[in-house]
């Protein structure tokens, strides 16, 4: 600006000696003149100058407050195609101080392969002056070969007297971070799409930012509906634990896991037991940016739960032996009557697998197999078999093996029976031992002996010699 005052100042000066004869400038009134339009050139020149310096002033100050917070500055040179790089780019991209100024070309050269065509498009741009500011992303290779993320900001601020671009400023900032949590949430919402339970996105201020397709098919609220909103509120209803929604909305705020099952509400005002788990995502200050939360339907499931709670009930003041076992016919709960008929604790108990029940030196192997096997099948199952209390003495039971099926006809659990039948297994054996006994006082006296078995339908006669033989009746 003041190269471009002088250079008027003396063109001034070479006009008046022109156009001026010799006679006309010794005139005082002319001089006077003459000398009063210089003073007000000089003047206007003199306020031109303080602009322009303003200007640089004002232009340094913001480049010292960006460099202050950690941006990188960078000025470009249009004609000589020279960028000249603020001292953060030593430690953004791990340059020298002498590679802080380099060709526009050089600097081409340090972008990721793939993101070339962006700054060149954007060069090309700004020689074409159809935009006067840019904003862009693309990679940036570090000294050490790792690539940086980096957010470019630049405008033009000086123009050749021809009105094309000579300089422009701007700052190149490090947004790694956010491209790495830009691709993980991208991950997340690909995986969310497939997921087959809803889920949804929540803000750091609780309000749902994306629903995939099955929170809509669950809840009836399209993503219109439910972006803005909070969870607690577009689902909760009248029987919604307020306990358990307290729980989850104390969880959110402090970016802790939170994994609940609630009551939860759809449009139509129907309503179904959901069980949500909810993982808070941090960013690279440690705060919660977002949640990823998973509702599962788990409606039937609670039903069957119910169902086995009122057996349980049931079962718990049984006089016979209840245990209830999972789809995988392992132990879950006993009751205080299988404790006392056994000597076993729930501790001893739960967790293995019901054929661990039967087990003793006597215990039929075949007939517990056999067992084994109807469960795997998911069959019932009813028998006699002889088993072992814990202290080793002899316990016959009757047992009687129910399996629990869902709606779809699957197996999702097993209701097992045992009943105590030492006594029964005496009295039969009392009654044995008494009728050989009578037989054997009536072949002493003679008598023929017969017996028929109406089961088998079959007679059996008795000799001398207290033989028999199976004969139809």
């Amino acid at each position: 600006m003041t190269g471009t005052g002088k250079m008027n100042k003396k063109r001034l000066n070479i006009q008046t000696e022109q156009f001026l004869t010799p006679e006309l400038m010794a005139d005082p009134r002319v001089s006077a003149f003459i000398n009063s339009v210089k003073d007000t050139y000089e003047a206007f020149e003199q306020e031109i100058e303080l602009s322009y310096r303003s200007g640089l002033f004002s232009e340094e100050k913001l480049m010292f407050a960006l460099e202050e917070r950690g941006d990188c500055v960078w000025e470009f040179h249009v004609e000589s195609g020279l960028m000249i790089l603020s001292k953060e780019f030593m430690n953004l991209l791990g340059l020298s101080e002498p590679e802080l100024t380099c060709p526009f070309q050089v600097w081409c050269e340090k972008v990721h392969p793939e993101d070339r065509y962006i700054i060149e498009t954007n060069s090309i741009k700004y020689r074409q002056n159809t935009i006067v500011k840019h904003e862009i992303e693309y990679r940036v290779r570090h000294k050490d070969g790792h690539y940086v993320w980096i957010q470019d900001n630049g405008k033009i601020v000086n123009y050749t007297t021809s009105g094309k671009p000579s300089r422009l400023i701007g700052t190149h900032r490090d947004i790694s971070e956010k491209k790495r949590s830009e691709e993980e949430l991208f991950k997340l919402s690909l995986m969310a799409r497939a997921n087959k339970n809803a889920v949804l996105f929540s803000g750091h201020d609780g309000m749902i930012t994306w629903v995939n397709e099955m929170f809509t098919q669950l809840t009836g609220y399209t993503p219109d509906e439910a972006i803005g909103k909070s969870p607690l509120q577009l689902l909760a209803g009248p029987l919604s634990d307020p306990n358990a929604m307290e729980m989850v909305a104390k969880g959110f705020y402090k970016g802790e896991v939170v994994e609940t099952s609630i009551i939860h509400y759809r449009k139509d005002g129907s309503w179904y037991w959901g069980h949500s788990n909810s993982q808070p995502y941090f960013d690279k200050n440690g705060k919660v940016s977002l949640y990823f939360s998973v509702i599962d339907d788990i409606t039937k499931k609670k039903e069957q739960e119910d169902q086995l709670n009122i057996l349980s009930r049931i079962a718990e003041d049984n006089i016979n032996a209840v245990v209830i076992a999972d789809a995988s016919a392992s132990i879950t709960w006993v009751n205080k009557s299988y404790i006392f008929m056994t000597g076993y604790s729930p501790e001893e108990t739960i967790g293995h697998n019901i054929s661990h029940l039967f087990k003793g030196p006597d215990t039929n192997r075949f007939s517990i197999q056999n067992f084994s096997d109807q469960i795997s099948w998911g069959e019932s199952f009813q028998g006699e078999v002889m088993n072992y209390k814990k202290d080793g003495t002899v316990l016959w039971q009757r047992m009687q093996c129910q399996p629990i099926k869902n709606a779809k006809g699957n197996v999702s659990g097993y209701f097992l029976l045992l009943e105590n039948i030492n006594n029964e297994k005496k009295a039969q054996q009392m009654l044995l031992v008494s009728e050989l006994r009578l037989n054997k006082t009536l072949q002493l006296l003679g008598d023929n002996v017969w017996e028929h078995d109406f089961r088998t339908g079959k007679t059996k006669f008795y000799d001398d010699n207290t033989q028999f033989q199976g004969l139809p009746f």
